[in-house]
């Protein structure tokens, strides 16, 4: 598939957008309504609304200009529909309830989600609007060139334990390299036989795009948190990050990036083979 390994189908960094809801969680609720409000303060509807989007568009992109408008058309129609936004939203509200349930942990939902209620976490969250914003490329670049004193380095050293306990890598190379296997499968399935990606060079390109990912990745995230954070004081960063470090913290995060993948990856295998459809 020619191209296939450049296609990381790249979004914003941190388009998880980190936006406090507002209101309590109180203690009566259900493990579904605490699932429930650890998505609406993570803002994880605005994620996962651009992952149609992103396949759609990437798959545009490597399809031949032979392929024929009204089989594009079927095909986005059958993208749009694996990936809508409600579903896709409120299966992982149920895989993250269920993993809290299944390992013991459903205190510890109702505990972050209260943390994240705290003045602290709602400055800290909203500083990370700035990402993406007209200007921030820029003015990332222009402090990135700057030399790094001992105190830069000392928060850098906050910011990459807060960027890990945050799970922000895991996150972004998730979504994207489980979107590039949906768009294989979705150029599968509007080719046909005769232009298919077998499985094995699928998780080829998935394996290459996973590890150069996570090491820009890894990187890169750090550096944009340092910026994000510029204004803010050290102290305050470092409370936050201990904030984020905590257990329950900890588990939540990295739970809930696990039951975005298996959402994703489930709606990205709904997508048939060419090879099993017969209406296209």
């Amino acid at each position: 598939m020619k191209g296939a390994r450049r296609c990381y189908l790249i979004v914003p960094l941190l388009a998880l957008t980190f936006v406090v809801a507002g209101c309590a969680l109180h203690s009566g609720r259900t493990d579904r309504a605490a699932a429930r409000h650890l998505v609406s303060v993570y803002r994880v509807s605005g994620l996962l609304a651009q992952a149609a989007p992103a396949v759609s568009g990437s798959l545009n992109r490597n399809l031949p200009q032979t392929v024929a408008l009204d089989r594009r058309q079927q095909v986005d129609r059958r993208v749009n529909r694996a990936f809508a936004p409600s579903p896709l939203v409120e299966q992982t509200i149920r895989r993250l309830a269920k993993s809290a349930r299944d390992q013991g942990r459903a205190r510890d939902l109702a505990r972050a989600a209260g943390w994240l209620d705290k003045p602290l976490a709602r400055r800290m969250i909203a500083l990370q609007r700035e990402v993406g914003q007209p200007g921030f490329a820029r003015g990332f670049k222009q402090f990135t060139d700057k030399p790094a004193g001992h105190q830069r380095k000392r928060r850098l050293r906050t910011v990459d334990q807060l960027a890990r306990d945050m799970r922000l890598a895991d996150l972004q190379t998730r979504f994207n390299v489980t979107l590039l296997g949906a768009m294989i499968r979705a150029r599968n399935l509007a080719l046909g036989p005769s232009g298919r990606v077998d499985e094995t060079q699928i998780q080829r390109i998935l394996s290459n795009t996973r590890k150069g990912l996570r090491r820009k990745l890894e990187q890169q995230l750090p550096l944009m948190l340092l910026y994000v954070y510029r204004a803010v004081g050290t102290d305050t960063l470092e409370r936050y990050a201990a904030l984020q470090h905590r257990s329950a913290m900890v588990w939540v995060n990295a739970t809930l990036v696990q039951c975005i993948g298996k959402t994703l990856e489930a709606a990205g295998r709904s997508i048939p083979e060419a090879s099993k459809t017969k209406d296209l």
